[in-house]
């Protein structure tokens, strides 16, 4: 496809970019996916974007000169705001430059300056082959193949094997007893050309084969190019068994009551060596032939003494090998497995042989093999064999010790010293050092304890960094990749962020900019920085955003100054010195402009202007003014005196404390502990004796204790959990809420719009409660509703109707649509599962939920998560106040989502949703700035 246009999906101010790649002018047509109506027409010149916006929302076919045709889809609404970056991919072969957003992909040819932007956002991309990409999304196992030349995803899959610039080979699970499915997909046929069952499956990277076996017999394909591709069945007697070293096959042959395993070598379809089975063969590398941990159970639980030889003993004996052929021996370790009915645990010798030579040797633990050239070394945690190659007729060196590998190079471990193995397969001279040797099977190479010096390679320099995200390690004089790769920097004054595999480009965010590097030479820096991307990267973040009353504008801060944008005519107008709330009585504010064309925030609730000189003062407030809860968690707390049975101020508890107890002694010196104890002591004994008739209520054992215990005060002063209501005007108790237990956090309470009832969200100390959520009766001063909930409560809301919400961490969303079923809230049949409230409509008639949680750090029993915090959701639902659990519509326009790829809903979550006053438009804003206006009709909603 030479013509193309991009993205596939946008809004009604998105501006969608034709380019062509013809040699000629080419001409082009939208319609109407619908009826077929031509929307727009125009010619594209060859090279040159052309960039459109759509009039109206809808599918789309766009139709070309050439015959191709595509498709694009325009949301019903308008986003603004670039997002945020999340990584940046560039590659030595392929042109093209990516710059990945939370939600979207922008794409860059260094060769042709062709840019565009695509609602794509992969975690990772694979370079391919020059035209062609893998994108794919962490804990998705669905990978995408992207086609730079025609610019769309191709085709998905699951459990990919292995690709090259022709294929791309993926495997088909089907029932756990069926053999699996390979799928061979020719990638530039753009067609499936091969498919078969197979049970087991090698692949040869070096030469482009692959080796499967379907009903024991081995098969293979050459994948090295389109033209060549072959499909042949090896000739190879016997039952196959498995796969050894990637190239050969091991199979049984049964001839003359001898049962033979046989190495072949698949490339020359040639024997490479025997071994003689002599007992009950349970395993052959990966392959396992018999499940010997069953047979053993099954031996413990067969009952003998019931049996007509009580006396007897059950003993049974497989044989298991690992195989490791080479084009000079067929190395295998044997490893003869005893069970018996009356030992408890295996028997197992291990021997290491070759089929060529009379190699025995003992050894243990050892599974890890490392063969080159020049020698063959099998190892585990605490011993090695070596055999060199040119020797192996005579010699080998065992030793005990840790191996560590990397490539064809291996040293050696012990107590404070190490050595190499050279090319003969000889163990060097050790070196005495403490040494470091966690990079070394990844980079090569070996640190200094003490120093972090690289010992191994002096040029390097110190170890600076390990980088897991971008996998290379920062030196002092250097940047290495695992393969080797390695850009010496002493020369290099600039190192951009993001670096191509063989370090020929980089490309850099700064300031917002994206900029392209091309080295100069090999260690000799990089020339200098071309920017691109200048006319499509978006890097605007919209924060603290309001909506207009009527859906037509937003309203957005930027340091001191509000900037007002018409979604409609673009038009731009700044506002300074305008007071900023985050939300006001459960709602996010509105705005509109006064009659002096001075913007304004409205509560929406009310329909009135906020009175920010109360907001400041009290951040709880009454629709009306009158009445405000407190914001400070230690007005949550009182302390009530049990003798005499009064409420005591926070100070007063402290200085009863400071006489009464005393610290446990190893918080002091024993000098000053004994001291307040001997005090506290005296000052008990007094005051015991003055309300002797309170402290005759305690049991004798305790009375003992009244004295000796480090605290005293609790034995008479309670710690409750309390709300209190104050009046604005002359900050009076209004009425006090009981609590229960204190409170660990106060997170919202909210006034019902006639001001009768007050809701209260928070959470208790952990260990002593999970989440509150209180709705309290004002004019009667009675609790309407109190739930001890699982999970702390985060917020909650009444709307101009009278309905009202909350939501826990869970998330669940407690909901009743009017004050005669608050009391109701809580109860099954009216939770939101899996949802989280967000906000009211204006009128009341409709909210919106998302998919948000929070997952605490430590569990009940005290055990810790690896995953923990707040959980993000892009999901906005819509729904009525009438029908709750139905769902009007739902949005997810912030996430990582994209054609193509595994959808991913993971990345960011909606800061705060507004409806305008007639429920015909709503405003999403994201934790990253980006603001998505949805046309609704929702008015048109509640007529049908």
């Amino acid at each position: 496809m030479k013509a193309t246009i991009h993205p596939y999906k946008g809004y009604l101010n998105t501006e969608f970019q034709l380019f062509s790649q013809c040699c000629e002018p080419i001409s082009f047509v939208i319609s109407s996916k619908n009826d077929a109506t031509e929307m727009i027409d125009g010619v594209l010149n060859p090279n040159e974007p052309f960039r459109i916006k759509m009039p109206q929302p809808g599918s789309y076919d766009v139709h070309f000169g050439d015959d191709s045709t595509t498709e694009i889809t325009v949301e019903d609404g308008y986003r603004f705001g670039g997002g945020q970056h999340k990584n940046s991919f560039i590659f030595d072969t392929c042109p093209w430059v990516f710059v990945v957003m939370h939600d979207r992909t922008y794409f860059h040819n260094r060769e042709t300056n062709e840019e565009y932007v695509e609602v794509l956002s992969p975690d990772t991309i694979i370079e391919v082959s020059k035209d062609y990409v893998l994108f794919k999304n962490d804990g998705q196992k669905e990978e995408t193949l992207y086609s730079l030349i025609e610019q769309k995803p191709i085709i998905c899959a699951s459990d990919i094997l292995y690709h090259n610039p022709h294929f791309m080979l993926w495997s088909v699970s089907y029932d756990d007893d069926q053999p699996k499915e390979l799928v061979v997909y020719s990638i530039n046929k753009r067609a499936v050309v091969f498919r078969n069952r197979y049970s087991q499956i090698s692949i040869d990277e070096h030469d482009n084969r692959i080796y499967y076996v379907n009903n024991d017999k081995v098969q293979s394909i050459n994948i090295s190019n389109d033209e060549n591709f072959v499909v042949d069945s090896l000739n190879i007697t016997g039952i196959f068994v498995a796969f050894a070293f990637t190239t050969y096959a091991v199979f049984i042959e049964d001839s003359y009551n001898r049962k033979e395993l046989v190495i072949y070598n698949l490339k020359t379809c040639t024997v490479k060596g025997r071994i003689f089975v002599s007992g009950h063969l349970s395993r052959v590398n990966d392959a396992k032939l018999i499940d010997v941990s069953q047979r053993y159970i099954s031996i413990q639980n067969y009952n003998i003494k019931e049996s007509d030889f009580p006396e007897a003993i059950i003993t049974a004996e497989y044989i298991e090998y690992d195989i490791f052929p080479c084009e000079e021996d067929v190395f295998f370790k044997e490893t003869l497995i005893r069970l018996s009915s009356k030992s408890r645990s295996y028997q197992e010798e291990y021997v290491l042989k070759s089929t060529s030579t009379e190699l025995s040797e003992e050894i243990k633990n050892c599974h890890k093999v490392v063969l080159t050239d020049d020698f063959f070394c099998i190892y585990g945690s605490k011993e090695s064999v070596v055999i060199p190659l040119r020797y192996r007729h005579r010699l080998t060196h065992k030793q005990s010790g840790i191996i560590h590998s990397y490539k064809d190079k291996m040293v050696i471990e012990k107590d404070n010293s190490y050595s190499h193995l050279n090319q003969y397969g000889f163990w060097q001279a050790s070196i005495e050092k403490k040494c470091n040797f966690y990079n070394y099977s990844d980079y090569g190479i070996i640190l200094d304890k003490e120093t972090n010096e690289i010992v191994n390679n002096r040029s390097l320099g110190r170890f600076i960094v390990r980088d897991h995200q971008k996998n290379y390690i920062k030196t002092e004089n250097a940047i290495i990749r695992p393969d080797g790769t390695t850009l010496w920097t002493q020369n290099v004054e600039y190192l951009p962020s993001d670096l191509s595999p063989k370090f020929k480009f980089g490309v850099e965010l700064i300031n917002n900019e994206i900029y392209l590097y091309e080295s100069k030479g090999k260690n000799s820096g990089f020339s200098q920085p071309k920017r691109i991307l200048s006319e499509l990267y978006d890097a605007s973040k919209y924060m603290n955003v309001f909506f207009s009353e009527d859906g037509h504008q937003i309203l957005y801060r930027d340091n001191n100054v509000f900037t007002m944008f018409d979604i409609d005519t673009t038009n731009i107008t700044e506002f300074e010195n305008l007071h900023y709330i985050s939300h006001i009585n459960g709602s996010k504010p509105l705005f509109k402009l006064d009659e002096s064309r001075q913007a304004i925030l409205i509560n929406p609730i009310t329909g009135r202007p906020v009175d920010f000189d109360l907001i400041s003062n009290y951040q709880f407030l009454s629709p009306n003014g009158e009445l405000y809860a407190d914001s400070e968690l230690d007005k949550y707390i009182e302390h009530y005196n049990r003798i005499t049975s009064e409420v005591i101020d926070a100070q007063e508890h402290r200085e009863l404390i400071k006489l009464f107890d005393f610290p446990a002694f190893i918080w002091t010196t024993k000098e000053d502990y004994n001291k307040k104890k001997r005090d506290a002591i005296i000052a008990r004994k007094n005051f015991i004796s003055c309300h002797q008739e309170y402290f005759d209520e305690f049991p004798d054992e305790e009375k003992e204790k009244l004295l000796i215990e480090p605290s005293f005060v609790c034995n008479f002063i309670e710690i409750r959990g309390v709300a209190i209501i104050r009046k604005v005007s002359t900050e009076d108790e209004y009425c006090r809420i009981p609590l229960g237990l204190p409170l660990r956090y106060i997170n919202y309470a909210a006034f019902s719009y006639d001001n009768r009832y007050v809701a209260i969200a928070g959470c208790y100390p952990l260990g002593t409660g999970g989440g509150l959520y209180l709705v309290y009766d004002l004019l009667n001063q009675s609790v309407i509703c109190k739930s001890m909930t699982e999970k702390a409560v985060w917020s909650t809301s009444f709307s101009k109707n009278g309905a009202i919400a909350a939501y826990t961490s869970s998330p669940i969303s407690f909901f009743a649509s009017s004050e005669q079923n608050y009391s109701k809230s809580v109860l099954n049949e009216n939770i939101i599962n899996g949802l989280n409230f967000l906000s009211f409509s204006p009128d009341g008639k409709y909210f919106a939920c998302s998919g948000q949680k929070y997952i605490s750090y430590r569990k009940g029993n005290g055990e810790t998560r690896t995953v923990w915090g707040h959980q993000h959701s892009s999901l906005v639902s819509i729904r009525a106040t009438n029908n709750p659990k139905g769902e009007i519509t739902q949005f997810n326009d912030l996430s990582d989502f994209g054609k193509g790829i595994a959808d991913s809903f993971m990345a960011q979550s909606v800061a705060s949703v507004s409806f305008s006053n007639d429920n015909n438009r709503i405003m999403m804003v994201g934790n990253d700035g980006v603001v998505i206006i949805r046309n609704l009709y929702l008015n048109s909603y509640a007529s049908e």
